[in-house]
């Protein structure tokens, strides 16, 4: 239960994006993130005898009058009681809900209540809290202490919460009840001006965002030398040192930051500096280790790198508490790292604190500090080193986006798959990266064979198919179109539905890897045809012209260069060349004209091709003309001729749709 603020703030993301490389670097005041209804699920849970979502916890709110006598209820906390026929706890359930009722009348509608509504809602309040006192059993004691709390902290009675967490709540056996009653205990220190007490307790607990709201006004370099002055050693320093240099960073980095984000000038921050190392240097605080990092990481962000690095080789000797050692740790990896070529001698140093972090990733500050660190200074730092930058974008769960397999260039592709089967050859960092990675060699030579494939270069595209086993796809997305699809069918004349809601289980298995079978079948056409004449070369150029489209953009089999398709995206090199040899090859087969429907089979194909782009998908970036091209234009008129050969001019009703749209707007 949040008493001052709404909801807590995930202080280890700065900005929503799930990677973004914003994540703090400073994390010494460590935030409590227990939502209430998990709080309390653990004596739910055995009074229930099963496991329960926190949902059912935070349900009970929303329950009425009639759903506690209802054995049926969908609450397991409910059907519980009533199968127990335990009146005690279907008697706190009463009042529980009644209190949940009364107060989301007060927040939640849709109209504020009237003045009589709330004398109502305020009686009703009354009587909880006299049942609440009243209760004279064991079991439910710190449940009723903690309603009683609530009712008188709603009503404003703040000395009367205070007296009762002296006299029972700070009792309490059940830790969940006695941290909530804490809170309010803090909040009603709050309200009765004893401020300094009130921090103390919400540092104690973590509860961010009161402590944010006690500090609202210090939260700045004067509110922290006030409250410094004050007292050397004050609880509130940890947070208030920990926000100023985070703020900073959000400043630097140019982020929006929270909702409660605001500017630090590099005027304050280099005063921060001085102010800080003077306190670390003195040992005028318990903890001048806190001070010395945050004058670190502040010196980096003002980019005084060499201040930072040679303030954070002082930290080792000063005073702090574990977890500012933890953070003292990361923040001398991360300046270290900074701008900083890797080698084989940096290995050992690197792998250490990799391995380090990644036994903190169940604190997912520690995480977030790995991204960024890999991100932002190691990738940075590394940019001219294809195959490491590649494989550390790769694995850290950051895809810079020029180091992904798929814009890599074949040279660089190839160089990295010998790089990464060779990792006997690499160093114990490499080692370690290529091991936590999820790249695979059937994936790079995958993604060899695609490229090849798209600059139709057919033999080096099939040698690198071959490498792939069947099941590397069948465990892809594109796997199931695969099962599917025919890239023989004339894309022209049919669409190819697929299915992709097989039931677990019932997916037909696949059985060949088709991008294989494409570029060795395409391959031997393409040989055919270089070698025909007449209406055998005007057939297979037909042919080719099917399998080249099925392949490009538009293609049912998209997937054969690619491997995701969205109407936002852009058709690659690979998929244009597959669309102008299309074209290409039924330009030779409009020249067989003793077989008037192929003649008629391969026009169409033209006009579809240039005008269904055009004419049916409106995407940004594809429709940039209002009005069609002098090609496009060539192409129906050539289709009009072929009929008007076949039909005579002006006999339509076997004509497309295409076509009959043309001849009336012609």
């Amino acid at each position: 239960m949040i008493l001052l603020i709404a909801a807590l703030n995930n202080k280890t993301e700065a900005c929503g994006y799930s990677f973004t490389t914003n994540y703090y670097m400073f994390d010494v005041f460590k935030t409590s993130t227990t939502a209430n209804e998990s709080r309390y699920i653990t004596f739910w849970q055995n009074y229930v005898g099963t496991k329960i979502n926190p949902w059912d916890i935070s349900a009970l709110e929303y329950l009425t009058e009639e759903d506690l006598h209802n054995p049926d209820s969908y609450n397991p906390i409910v059907t519980a009681a009533l199968k127990k026929n335990d009146t005690e706890m279907l008697s706190y359930l009463e009042d529980l809900t009644a209190y949940h009722r009364i107060n989301s009348s007060r927040y939640d509608a849709w109209e504020y209540p009237s003045e009589a509504e709330l004398q109502q809602f305020a009686q009703k309040r009354k009587d909880i809290y006299q049942h609440a006192i009243a209760y004279n059993g064991t079991k439910l004691k710190d449940r009723y202490t903690l309603m009683a709390m609530r009712c008188l902290f709603q009503d404003e009675e703040y000395s009367k919460v205070e007296e009762l967490w002296l006299s029972s709540g700070a009792k309490a056996s059940d830790q969940d009840c006695r941290k909530t009653m804490m809170e309010l205990f803090a909040g009603a220190l709050y309200h009765q001006g004893k401020t300094a007490a009130a921090i103390n307790i919400f540092m104690e607990l973590g509860s961010l965002q009161d402590v944010k709201f006690c500090l609202d006004k210090k939260r700045d370099l004067n509110g922290i030398k006030e409250v410094y002055a004050r007292d050397h050693n004050n609880p509130a320093l940890v947070f208030l040192v920990e926000d100023f240099v985070n703020m900073f960073q959000e400043t630097i980095d140019g982020e929006s930051g929270p909702w409660d984000f605001y500017t630090v000038t590099n005027k304050q921050a280099r005063e921060f500096v001085n102010f800080a190392n003077e306190i670390a240097d003195k040992k005028a605080s318990n903890t001048p280790l806190l001070w010395k990092e945050a004058a670190v990481l502040v010196s980096f962000y003002l980019k005084d790198f060499d201040n930072a690095k040679k303030y954070a080789a002082q930290m080792s000797s000063l005073q702090g508490t574990e977890c500012m050692k933890d953070n003292a740790r990361l923040i001398k990896f991360f300046v270290s790292t900074y701008d900083q070529k890797y080698t084989s001698a940096n290995a050992a140093y690197y792998l250490s604190e990799f391995k380090w972090l990644e036994s903190k990733f169940s604190d997912p500050f520690f995480k977030n500090a790995w991204i960024r660190i890999a991100a932002q200074n190691i990738a940075a730092a590394n940019y001219d080193n294809t195959n490491f930058i590649t494989l550390v974008s790769n694995t850290v769960f950051f895809i810079n986006e020029k180091f992904s397999l798929e814009n890599l260039t074949i040279p660089q592709l190839e160089s990295f798959l010998n790089f990464f089967s060779n990792s006997k050859k690499a160093d114990e960092f490499e080692r370690y990266l290529i091991q936590k990675s999820e790249i695979n060699i059937n994936q790079i030579n995958d993604y060899i064979g695609i490229r090849y494939l798209g600059e139709m270069d057919l033999d080096k595209a099939e040698a690198a198919f071959s490498k792939v086993p069947v099941h590397y796809y069948a465990s892809k997305a594109i796997g199931n179109y695969m099962m599917q699809r025919d890239y023989h069918i004339e894309r022209w004349f049919t669409t190819q539905e697929w299915i992709d809601d097989y039931s677990e289980g019932d997916e037909p298995p696949l059985k060949s890897n088709q991008r294989l079978e494409y570029t060795k079948e395409l391959k031997s056409a393409i040989a055919k045809y270089n070698t025909s004449t007449g209406d055998e070369r005007c057939n297979l150029a037909y042919k080719l012209a099917a399998m080249c489209y099925q392949a490009s953009f538009w293609g049912n089999c998209w997937y054969l260069l690619e491997n995701s398709w969205s109407i936002d995206d852009k058709p690659s090199d690979g998929q244009k060349l597959f669309e102008q040899k299309a074209l290409t090859y039924l330009n030779v087969a409009s020249n067989l004209d003793s077989d008037w429907q192929f003649l008629k089979n391969s026009y169409y194909a033209i006009a579809w091709i240039k005008w269904r782009n055009y004419e049916y998908f409106d995407a940004w970036w594809y429709n940039d003309n209002q009005n069609p091209t002098a090609e496009m234009n060539t192409a129906m008129s050539n289709l009009k001729s072929c009929f008007d050969k076949k039909f005579g001019v002006g006999n339509w009703e076997y004509a497309c749709d295409y076509l009959m749209d043309y001849v009336r707007a012609h």
